[in-house]
């Protein structure tokens, strides 16, 4: 009864620094918005996704995947300055998120910004 009372407790411990390793609880709330997005995304929903993904961003302004998918999302319903912005927030987070630029140079490119796509889509690639 010891030894099991004592290896659930080691369980619990080590539960708790996984928890808290990833972070508190809006995190998960974000991941779980997240996940919603993108699968709303997926069925072509994207205005929907956009509200989700809004939700994650709001529970932790530090994703940067999530202002990625977001500028897709943009990109897909034609927000295409919106989506410029959605970017550069992705990309002050982690400046070598090849997605953030590739959303980036398609963005610049449908309102016309020909040289700074190109520069865009340069960086995606190295």
């Amino acid at each position: 009864m010891f030894i099991r009372n004592w290896a659930r407790a080691i369980l619990f411990i080590g539960i708790m620094l996984v928890i808290s390793t990833i972070g508190s609880a809006d995190n998960f709330q974000a991941v779980q918005n997240y996940n919603q997005a993108v699968d709303l995304a997926y069925q072509g929903n994207y205005t929907l996704a956009l509200e989700y993904v809004d939700s994650a961003l709001e529970e932790n302004r530090n994703f940067t995947l999530a202002y990625v998918t977001r500028a897709g999302i943009l990109n897909a319903l034609g927000r295409y300055p919106e989506a410029v912005e959605a970017t550069d927030q992705a990309i002050a987070l982690n400046p070598e998120q090849a997605d953030a630029w590739n959303n980036r140079a398609f963005a610049l490119n449908q309102i016309r910004r020909y040289e700074e796509s190109f520069a865009a889509a340069d960086r995606a690639t190295t």
